[in-house]
C-alpha cells in the first residue's frame, strides 16, 4: 500500500509536469491538453478511471475520457484540490465515491505550476479503489480458511474489505471491537477480539 500511494504521486507529478501550459495560461485549445491526458493514460494505465483538470479556482476544465457534462462545476471542496493547492506538491485524497463513474476511488493530486512559480491547475489522476493493478488484489488474500484481510482509516472508514457493500462505510463504532480501537489510537500487534458481526477473532493490526 505503501508503495502504490508512493507510486501514484510520481506519476501525478511526472504527468503535471509534461502537460501543454499554455492552453491553461490563455484558456484557449484546450483540446491539447485533453489530447495529453489520453496519452498520460496509456503511459499510466493505473489512471484509466480518469484524468482531469481544474483551474486554480476549482474549476472543472478537462478531463479524458471526457466528460463535458461536467465543464465548469466546482471541485473545489474536494480534499486532493485544496491540499495540492496549499501544498504545492503531489497529495493523495482519502477515498470517496467518484462523480464521474460512481466507483470507490482514490485520487491523487499534482499542481501545474507555471515557469515564475504560479499553479495553473490542479491535475487528478482517479484510480479504481479494487482494480487489479491498485489495491484490488488484497481483497483477494486469505488466512487460513476463514480468515481476510480489510483497510480501515483513522476515522473508522472502511477503505477495503471483502464485503464491498461496506466499503466508504463506517460501520464499526467505538466499543465493538477492542483491538481495531486500540489501532486507531496507534497500536501494532495481534489481540484477541470479537468483531462487528460478534464473531471471536484473532486479528493483527498494522499502521
Amino acid at each position: 500500500i505503501e508503495g502504490f500511494i508512493r507510486d501514484g504521486k510520481q506519476n501525478a507529478a511526472l504527468i503535471a509536469k509534461a502537460l501543454p501550459r499554455q492552453p491553461l495560461i490563455d484558456g484557449r485549445d484546450l483540446s491539447r491538453v485533453g489530447q495529453a491526458l489520453e496519452s498520460a493514460i496509456a503511459l499510466a494505465p493505473r489512471f484509466r478511471n480518469g484524468l482531469f483538470l481544474l483551474d486554480a479556482d476549482g474549476d472543472f476544465l478537462v478531463d479524458y475520457p471526457p466528460h463535458p457534462e461536467l465543464k465548469g462545476r466546482s471541485f473545489a471542496f474536494r480534499d486532493y484540490y485544496k491540499d495540492a493547492m496549499r501544498e504545492g506538491r503531489p497529495v493523495v485524497s482519502p477515498p470517496y465515491t467518484s462523480k464521474r463513474t460512481g466507483k470507490p476511488v482514490i485520487t491523487f493530486a499534482a499542481p501545474v505550476i507555471s515557469d515564475d512559480g504560479k499553479i495553473l491547475a490542479v491535475l487528478g489522476c482517479s484510480v479504481d479503489l479494487l482494480a487489479e493493478d491498485a489495491l484490488g488484489p488484497i481483497l483477494k488474500q486469505r488466512i487460513g480458511k476463514n480468515g481476510y484481510v480489510y483497510v480501515m482509516d483513522t476515522t473508522r472508514q472502511l477503505i477495503l474489505h471483502p464485503d464491498e457493500s461496506r466499503i466508504l462505510k463506517r460501520d464499526v463504532p467505538v466499543g465493538v471491537n477492542k483491538v481495531v480501537d486500540a489501532a486507531i489510537e496507534g497500536f501494532q500487534g495481534v489481540g484477541e477480539t470479537t468483531n462487528s458481526q460478534g464473531v471471536e477473532m484473532l486479528i493483527g493490526v498494522r499502521q
